[in-house]
């Protein structure tokens, strides 16, 4: 439910006006403000953060702050630590995820190659029965080019939805899916 609120206000009591409570506006604002200036951000949607906030993709809830927080991603980490947020406080590393689909039992997944990397290999070769082994393979050029465009071009991963990644590697609809 929205709620359309009228407020008059007086446009010369700030330096500057920022359109929209995403990243970009949120940095903007934290710039500004970080410089002495008075700023007013104004955003439509009930809570900020733009494509990291959660949404609703065909009947399934998706936390989108967690795929912009897993660590292919340059920006917001270091937006976060000039805001003053201790990312220890919010960050921790998964070592495995369970996906419940419907009412079944929960799909397991390794999700720290480094780290957990027997884990991840359960993960990769169980659980046919959602992914078959195409779809697995397609998962392992995304992956792959995730860790190596991490460690050679970290800030062109910010240039891309995870959709948008999944897609340009050949991740098979069925595996983005699942």
């Amino acid at each position: 439910m929205y709620y359309t609120t009228r407020v008059v206000l007086r446009v010369k009591n700030f330096d500057a006006i920022i359109v929209g409570g995403g990243l970009a506006g949120l940095s903007s604002g934290l710039e500004l403000t970080s410089r002495g200036k008075s700023v007013l951000l104004l955003e439509q949607e009930s809570v900020v953060g733009g494509r990291t906030s959660s949404y609703n993709l065909e009947g399934m809830d998706v936390e989108s702050g967690f795929h912009r927080y897993i660590g292919y991603y340059t920006y917001l980490p270091k937006v976060l630590r000039k805001a003053g947020v201790d990312l220890s406080d919010i960050f921790m590393w998964e070592e495995k995820i369970h996906v419940r689909i419907n009412d079944e039992k929960p799909l397991v997944l390794g999700m720290a190659p480094l780290l957990g990397m027997i884990k991840t290999i359960k993960g990769v070769v169980g659980n046919q029965k959602y992914l078959s082994l195409k779809d697995k393979w397609s998962l392992l050029s995304f992956f792959m080019n995730g860790l190596k465009d991490y460690v050679k071009k970290p800030g062109k991963l910010d240039h891309y939805s995870i959709k948008e990644y999944a897609a340009k590697h050949g991740v098979t609809d069925r595996a983005f899916h699942f």
